[in-house]
């Protein structure tokens, strides 16, 4: 997919997400949508915590590598969201921290943001040791660095992938994709492709 496509495939991807998370939830706002946000806010809701590293480089940008430090939570979807979802289905939240390197500009450059993940359990996590899992979801980044026809240094980030968590322990394969979603005449890409390692505290 060329990188001239990704500014429609990033406003549908969010259109959808954000369809599927708040849709059902505005049609029945009356069954405590606020009342459940205001528990999570006071940390009231159960949920596990996590940290992670993520490593990316991207290939369609010569030599540029990044890394994030991340603290993340992870909760039983219906715990959240005032209707009802499959048991194996799970909201993340991710702040990150981190740094991106390349031959295109100069020194180690900041990048920073958050993103919110629907995650999807193939395996029971109560009673299974390895339980492969599905993500996607989307948030926003900043980066101190800006190539040719990026437009904008905070953008949006649309991230999918697959893991494996083993005990309290978790691998994942990410794509990583920044743009501003059309927001500015100038838009070009990054697409990365990202290994995370964390562990459940």
């Amino acid at each position: 997919m060329s990188f001239r496509s990704w500014p429609r495939v990033t406003i549908a991807a969010n259109m959808v997400l954000v369809a599927v998370l708040i849709g059902p939830s505005c049609v029945r706002a009356e069954t405590g949508l606020w009342e459940k946000w205001s528990a999570v806010v006071r940390g009231q809701v159960p949920h596990e915590q996590a940290l992670a590293i993520y490593l990316g480089t991207a290939h369609d940008w010569s030599d540029m590598q990044f890394f994030l430090a991340s603290w993340q939570a992870l909760y039983d979807y219906d715990a959240i969201w005032p209707h009802e979802a499959p048991d194996a289905l799970g909201i993340r939240f991710e702040a990150n921290l981190g740094a991106a390197a390349g031959t295109e500009f100069s020194g180690a450059r900041l990048m920073a943001g958050g993103n919110f993940l629907a995650v999807y359990h193939l395996a029971s996590r109560e009673t299974s040791r390895f339980v492969p899992y599905v993500e996607a979801g989307v948030g926003l980044v900043y980066t101190d660095f800006q190539r040719a026809d990026q437009g904008l240094r905070v953008n949006f980030n649309p991230v999918a992938g697959v893991g494996l968590r083993i005990d309290s322990a978790f691998v994942t394969l990410r794509l990583h994709h920044v743009s501003n979603g059309g927001l500015d005449r100038e838009n070009r890409g990054i697409n990365s492709i990202v290994l995370g390692f964390g562990k459940y505290l």
